[in-house]
């Protein structure tokens, strides 16, 4: 019993250390961020909030002011979202922004890095209903603070300043996206929605999303496996769902942000409101039934 209680201890210890490298790490990749803001032409990058004691992180960084903004995109990210390791995150903010403020320069927008909830994570398997990216449960509980957050951006946003918000979620960050459209009120949420390498958003129809189906925007690589899948209820890419598909030039699942790709530039008409220039991709995924 000893023995045992003597590795436990030493087991808490490494935990402790453990968390308290990650959370240097959080550091370290928030501050990177904000770097990358006041250089070629980028606005100022805003630390809109930073929990290093959360148990994957949270951070929200914003690339130009939301208050001020005409262009307002928020990213939300999904499976295994870590703030210690969230590169790649900050910066598919960033190229939206480069990519908004060339189509549309004249005008200002703010783009979003929204590590706000807890994502799921690989490690924890299939086991627990609230970590699982097989299940709803991080979705369900992480729509609420997405909510919290985007009631926040409107009340503070400048009314003397006409805005457009486009809310972006990737993979399982698409479902935490969808839900928490689908529990405001018609045209209350946002005025857009893309998803990219959706599993599925939650509902059966774009209809269904409190939003006029022609503003819910769809991309789906055909090498994305998670595209296919239609995981939560119906597959968003297919006809029926009744979004608009856009074209994204191929790849994989994560490859909707390489820059002077397709689907970057449509993601780019879209937050700016350039509808018209939006390519259709009137494809038919092969997709699970």
């Amino acid at each position: 019993m000893r023995g045992f209680t003597v590795e436990a201890q030493r087991t808490v210890a490494q935990e402790e250390r453990d968390h308290a490298s990650a959370m240097l790490k959080a550091a370290a990749e928030v501050r990177a961020a904000l770097d990358k803001g006041d250089k070629e032409g980028r606005p100022p990058a805003l630390l809109l909030l930073f929990d290093a004691t959360a148990p994957h992180g949270r951070a929200v960084v914003s690339y130009g002011d939301p208050d001020k903004a005409h262009h307002i995109t928020t990213y939300v990210p999904g499976l295994t979202t870590q703030v210690e390791n969230s590169t790649e995150d900050f910066r598919r903010s960033l190229v939206v922004w480069d990519q908004a403020n060339s189509v549309d320069p004249l005008k200002k927008t703010a783009s979003i890095a929204w590590l706000g909830y807890d994502a799921p994570q690989v490690d924890p398997g299939l086991v627990n209903p609230a970590k699982t990216v097989a299940m709803s449960g991080a979705a369900e509980k992480g729509s609420k603070e997405l909510l919290s957050f985007v009631d926040g951006v409107h009340s503070t946003h400048d009314p003397e300043v006409p805005t457009h918000l486009t809310m972006v979620g990737h993979s399982y960050g698409s479902l935490t996206t969808g839900k928490a459209a689908a529990q405001r009120p018609f045209g209350t949420f946002a005025d857009d929605l893309v998803f990219v390498g959706s599993p599925g958003v939650g509902v059966e129809q774009a209809v269904d999303l409190g939003i006029d189906a022609e503003h819910v925007w769809v991309g789906a690589n055909a090498g994305d496996p998670i595209a296919l899948a239609g995981w939560f209820t119906a597959n968003p890419s297919r006809p029926e769902f009744g979004a608009i598909r856009f074209r994204t030039g191929g790849g994989g699942h994560s490859d909707y942000w390489t820059e002077h790709k397709t689907s970057l530039r449509n993601i780019g008409y879209v937050v700016t409101g350039k509808f018209e220039k939006v390519t259709d991709d009137v494809m038919i995924l092969a997709a699970k039934q």
